[in-house]
């Protein structure tokens, strides 16, 4: 069975030109290390696979209405370079984890689409 998160998970997906950094704070990672982990033992055949926000954002998020999000995206300016780099010549699109404090998380939130 698939391993129910934390209310207290925080994660703002952030696109940018040069990739996704994913802003979590340590509720949020200790969350997706169980859903790594469960992907990690789960049968290969049954294809399971773990929508990060889906998964994350909490019952006061996506049944209360409540804003920001805990789960959520936001966009920096010049983010469309991201979808024209020539990654078969050597451009980079990364995906990098960073933990980062509530306030951090607080003022990446207010930005949320």
């Amino acid at each position: 069975m698939q391993p129910a998160a934390s209310q207290k998970s925080r994660i703002c997906l952030n696109f940018a030109a040069e990739g996704l950094t994913a802003y979590c704070n340590r509720e949020a990672l200790i969350d997706l290390r169980n859903q790594l982990d469960w992907l990690i033992s789960s049968p290969p055949e049954d294809s399971y696979h773990c929508h990060t926000l889906l998964t994350l954002e909490n019952d006061e998020s996506r049944f209360g209405g409540k804003r920001p999000r805990n789960a959520g995206v936001s966009f920096s300016q010049g983010v469309e370079v991201m979808q024209e780099a020539d990654i078969e010549n050597g451009d980079c699109v990364d995906l990098t984890f960073m933990i980062v404090s509530d306030a951090m998380l607080d003022d990446l939130q207010k930005h949320q689409r």
